[in-house]
């Protein structure tokens, strides 16, 4: 850890589900949400709106953006975002314009969350392969949403 900035619980208990299709991972990327923050309630129509624009942002910038879903294993509440190979002082960036207090980083494998104001301050999650779960097009309980399709999903 780096610092003595504290998270929500909730960061650490985080899973992540994927299309299947979705190969092979960078080695350094960034997952970042445009949603509501944790202890925040939005309604769905400002939470897609967002998430479209952050999407549209990351398109503009050449950059290749692949779904992700973070969710809770216990509440079973997901958050749709996007994975992207990007520099990690830019993500925090965009997190704070998107209104996020943390984004989460990957570096081979090792999954951090780091706070958007302070870049400096993070903390380990750990094994990010460990926590991703891939869902097959068309048989599985989640369906991955795309900018136009909000996320759904049945966690069991």
């Amino acid at each position: 850890m780096s610092g003595n900035h504290e998270f929500p619980p909730e960061y650490f208990r985080t899973l992540f589900r994927v299309d299947s299709q979705c190969r092979p991972w960078p080695d350094c990327f960034a997952i970042i949400t445009a949603c509501q923050t944790t202890g925040s309630r939005w309604p769905d129509s400002v939470n897609q709106l967002c998430d479209q624009r952050l999407y549209n942002w990351l398109l503009g910038c050449g950059l290749q953006p692949i779904r992700i879903a973070g969710y809770s294993p216990e509440s079973g509440h997901a958050e749709p975002g996007w994975t992207v190979a990007l520099e990690l002082g830019l993500c925090c960036r965009l997190g704070q314009a998107f209104r996020q207090h943390a984004v989460y980083w990957v570096q081979a494998d090792d999954l951090r969350v780091v706070c958007c104001a302070q870049p400096s301050r993070w903390r380990a999650v750990g094994s990010f392969r460990r926590r991703l779960r891939t869902v097959g097009r068309g048989a599985g309980t989640a369906t991955i949403a795309t900018p136009d399709r909000p996320a759904e999903f049945t966690v069991q």
